[in-house]
């Protein structure tokens, strides 16, 4: 880490001098992060920190949450190479597609080439993008992005609160 990058690194304000995080517990399973001095100081240092121990990191993939309008499972796996990048990949998933682990499909490649390496699966990915709910929220956001075509600002926040009303009143009209 350079000097410049620890001036714009996000945890410059909380991060001592050596690029270490102030304690914290694991966001999974609330076991103490371990820091400098200790056997794993990748769990606190700021450039390698994603708020999990080893042990957590390491998890055994599991289903993380359920897509809201395509009903597609989003899954966790563990970091297919560690030691170059230290966060849990996601994966959208299809129950019962028969061609992936649960979204997610390796690239064997030789090592002369850098390795393995994860991709999302071609028709889990299709099944969430393609349902008409997605297609329907994409090109509403495309359309409210289009009338201020200027800005550099991330619309979000003003086009999630109006699309989180229109599905409680398509949900209220579902159950009437």
């Amino acid at each position: 880490m350079t000097g410049a990058d620890v001036l714009t690194h996000p945890f410059a304000a909380v991060m001592d001098r050596d690029g270490f995080l102030p304690p914290m517990s694991c966001r999974n399973c609330g076991k103490p992060l371990e820091g400098d001095g200790s056997g794993h100081p990748a769990e606190l240092y700021a450039g390698t920190w994603n708020g999990l121990c080893y042990p957590c990191t390491g998890a055994p993939a599991f289903k993380s949450t359920v897509e809201d309008l395509s009903g597609v499972e989003v899954w966790s796996h563990p970091p297919h190479c560690p030691a170059w990048r230290r966060d849990r990949e996601t994966f959208l998933y299809v129950p019962g597609c028969g061609k992936c682990d649960h979204g997610r499909i390796m690239v064997s490649r030789s090592m002369m080439l850098g390795g393995s390496y994860p991709v999302q699966c071609g028709d889990c990915s299709r099944a969430h993008h393609g349902h008409p709910k997605v297609r329907d929220e994409v090109g509403f956001k495309e359309a409210v992005r289009e009338l201020v075509p200027q800005t550099t600002l991330d619309l979000d926040w003003l086009v999630e609160p109006i699309l989180r009303a229109e599905r409680r009143a398509e949900q209220g009209r579902s159950t009437t």
